[in-house]
């Protein structure tokens, strides 16, 4: 199974969090067979049939966008969710969470004077270990049943990476940690970036000093434009 969290934020605090889940062909028939019915893996409506309520539809905004997710052999559903600053963001993750589903989202972001950072109060898919963890599992070794999961929490953040725990940083940096659902520690992702405010007074300068030499073109342009006023015409002298 494929988890992956999405969090990629700008420097006005804006920004999108996406949340993909996908299943395998081998974990697809395993959760088949307690199904009512044939089940549509990219349709999330569909995927509530399992039984699993943790990530339905209705956990999310209104204004989420639901796509189809085909990758690697997996083959399931990304839900994007558009937020306008910080703020809105942790309303966001309050309201998802509001339920008390073990599936939670338990991300932090907060921003004060270009300072970014990115935290987690809880565990990240609780319940897969709850699931995983009686008496059905015994005769399964645990290292088969990490492997069943891919549980990633993946961050772009703006700025200069001050400190971090991640697993990765890609070469774009995005932040990648891999989380295991049956670890007795699980991954608790930190990450902390800061944007520079020089960069903010350059970008200020450099806006005056175009505003500055716009005027003084428009000046010139019109000084050049403007008719030579005629001379005066000279009198003649009366004839004596």
């Amino acid at each position: 199974m494929r988890a992956w969290f999405d969090i990629d934020v700008a420097e006005d605090g804006s920004g999108t969090f996406d949340v993909t889940m996908a299943f395998d062909e081998e974990f697809q028939a395993l959760m088949e067979q307690d199904a009512e019915g044939e089940i549509d893996w990219t349709d999330p409506e569909s995927w509530e049939q399992t039984g699993d309520g943790g990530l339905a539809p209705d956990g999310f905004p209104d204004e989420a966008e639901v796509r189809a997710y085909t990758e690697d052999g997996f083959e399931g559903f990304t839900v994007s969710m558009a937020f306008e600053s910080v703020e809105e963001f942790e309303a966001m993750i309050e309201e998802m969470n509001e339920d008390g589903s073990d599936d939670a989202f338990p991300f932090q972001l907060t921003t004060t004077d270009g300072r970014f950072e990115l935290s987690t109060n809880g565990e990240i898919f609780e319940s897969a270990d709850d699931e995983l963890s009686g008496e059905d599992s015994d005769m399964i070794p645990e290292e088969m049943l990490s492997n069943l999961f891919d549980i990633q929490v993946r961050a772009s953040l703006p700025g200069e990476l001050i400190s971090h725990n991640a697993d990765e940083v890609t070469e774009d940096g995005t932040l990648v940690w891999r989380v295991d659902p049956l670890a007795d520690e699980q991954a608790s992702p930190q990450a902390v970036t800061e944007v520079s405010q020089g960069s903010w007074l350059i970008w200020v300068l450099i806006g005056a000093v175009v505003v500055v030499a716009a005027a003084i073109a428009i000046i010139a342009l019109r000084r050049i434009r403007a008719p030579e006023p005629e001379a005066p015409l000279e009198s003649e002298a009366p004839v004596l």
